[in-house]
């Protein structure tokens, strides 16, 4: 997302960026400025997070560029303002034909939009497929007990303290195409 400048308000801010991308789609810029209803006079210190998230969109959107990078787009948003944007997000590559890649936590909001997808746990891409595929191929199964109950459970061994009183799992259930790709440290 941009870093948004506090003191301009949103039409300077649109302005601004705009002179750094000769190829603006101020069409775009129109059509998300009414869709968003986002007001061009408050200065950006004084949105909130959505309206924030929506302008930052909107620059990303009317540069005519071909692969948009987000990074927890919906972060700090509420319900309805997610939604509006994941929405727009889909219609925006239904309309341009963009490639979109969204990294999220919020697991549940990128299946609703996302065609494929790769898990990249500590850096390393341990699976990725289409969505269907990765759907039917992976379980996700949770183990929850007392805290109190852990030393019972295993008859007075001591457990690593990183495992508390749950563990989660992910079980493979058929091939999935694997990449490997070493890790940065």
């Amino acid at each position: 997302m941009y870093k948004l400048l506090p003191q301009l308000n949103v039409a300077g801010t649109i302005a601004m960026v705009r002179q750094f991308f000769p190829e603006w789609r101020r069409d775009v810029e129109r059509a998300l400025l009414q869709q968003f209803a986002l007001p061009t006079t408050p200065r950006v210190s004084s949105l909130s997070n959505g309206m924030r998230a929506k302008l930052a969109l909107l620059l990303a959107c009317c540069r005519r560029a071909d692969l948009l990078i987000l990074d927890e787009p919906t972060d700090s948003l509420d319900p309805a303002a997610s939604e509006q944007l994941l929405e727009s997000l889909v219609g925006m590559v239904a309309d341009t034909g963009r490639t979109i890649l969204m990294s999220s936590h919020q697991s549940h909001e990128v299946e609703r939009v996302a065609d494929a997808g790769i898990f990249l746990p500590a850096g390393r891409c341990v699976l990725h497929d289409e969505l269907d595929t990765l759907r039917q191929a992976v379980r996700r199964l949770d183990f929850r007990w007392p805290a109190d109950s852990v030393a019972d459970s295993v008859a007075g061994r001591a457990l690593p303290s990183e495992l508390g009183s749950a563990v989660t799992l992910l079980r493979v259930t058929q091939d999935v195409r694997a990449c490997v790709v070493a890790a940065a440290r």
